[in-house]
């Protein structure tokens, strides 16, 4: 009897899980939909932000990717919130990379660009 409970909350477990990748995977898929077909930059680079978020702790590496394209939109086109959160996304991708040194640059020049916008919130973020 004890076989058979384990087997049900293990089964119940693995559905949750499951159900939560797809979930993540469907969001994934979405915002690249958006970043193929959209033709505003602010939009292109809050997904490619929000893309770069969801790949922070697993890959890391991804984030990196996402996140130094949507800085280059956002500094190209004068985006100031769009290059902050995209900063501040590099600088926790290095950071869980182990590249403290590039980590503590990219917070940095976070913190600068918003103390010059006076984004009280982003300084603190």
């Amino acid at each position: 009897m004890k076989f058979f409970c384990y087997t049900i909350c293990l089964s119940f477990l693995f559905a949750l899980g499951t159900d939560r990748l797809n979930a993540q995977q469907r969001t994934i898929d979405s915002l690249q939909t958006i970043i193929a077909n959209t033709r505003s930059d602010t939009t292109k680079v809050e997904a490619l932000y929000r893309l770069s978020m969801l790949y922070m702790n697993t890959n890391p590496s991804q984030t990196v990717e996402y996140a130094k394209q949507g800085l280059e939109i956002s500094q190209k086109t004068g985006n100031e919130n769009g290059t902050s959160i995209c900063l501040n996304s590099l600088g926790g991708a290095y950071y869980n990379l182990g590249n403290f040194d590039m980590a503590l640059n990219y917070y940095e020049k976070r913190f600068r660009l918003t103390t010059k916008m006076r984004d009280t919130l982003g300084m603190a973020g």
